[in-house]
């Protein structure tokens, strides 16, 4: 595993969990937040993913483009598992699928994206780079777009509350200043994205992670283009 990027992934859903959780702490965003941390703590823990064991042997000696492509048709069948298997009504909603499928349904659709733009690129002895660096982009579009959100969390977590907990907030809103400060500045000299104020703070990265993902239908990943 690339334990700099689990690292550097790890400092930024700090960051990420805050932002989401002062805007909407509750509401049908609830399941994808859970859906994050269950899975990555898993990860982080128990080298895991979805039950599955990343420090497997049949895992070793596969370049990451194959690791990419094990785990993502891993992920297409647990969803194709789930959808033959259970009711129309909650199929309409993924919002109300469970934690895992959430996450398996996350990671075939932006691992087949990525295995569809290596796809495109061509084969050469660059591929598992290219394949690193457009994991390393996506990951960076999706949290940039939900950091586009950490001044106006910032100042809501100051403003909320009882006297008494806005003490802890404006504590903690002060200490994530000082941990941000890179992030803000890179931010307010950016052109953000022209948003209503009291539209929700995932709109950047839903329709971001759409932009990313929808071009990947949810078949199986066994009748589609092999990479």
């Amino acid at each position: 595993m690339d334990y700099q990027l689990i690292r550097t992934v790890h400092a930024c859903l700090t960051y990420a969990s805050f932002i989401e959780e002062t805007m909407y702490p509750e509401g049908e965003f609830t399941n994808i937040r859970n859906a994050a941390h269950i899975v990555w703590e898993e990860l982080e823990i128990h080298q895991k993913w979805l039950d599955e064991d990343l420090q497997k042997p049949t895992l070793e000696g596969k370049t990451p483009r194959e690791t990419l492509e094990m785990f993502t048709g891993i992920a297409s069948k647990k969803v194709m598992d789930f959808k033959q298997t259970t009711d129309g009504r909650m199929l309409d909603n993924p919002l109300n699928w469970t934690v895992r499928i959430i996450a398996a349904n996350s990671m075939y659709k932006i691992g087949k994206a990525i295995l569809l733009f290596l796809h495109s690129e061509g084969h050469n002895d660059l591929v598992d780079e290219k394949l690193l660096k457009r994991l390393s982009i996506t990951i960076a579009d999706i949290l940039s777009a939900c950091f586009t959100n950490l001044p106006r969390a910032i100042t809501m977590a100051c403003n909320s509350g009882a006297i008494e907990e806005r003490e802890k907030s404006v504590h903690r809103a002060a200490l994530l200043v000082g941990k941000t400060e890179e992030i803000l500045k890179i931010i307010q000299h950016h052109e953000l994205p022209n948003i209503n104020a009291d539209q929700s703070a995932y709109s950047d990265q839903v329709n971001l992670t759409r932009q990313l993902t929808n071009l990947v239908p949810v078949i199986p990943f066994n009748s589609e283009i092999q990479i």
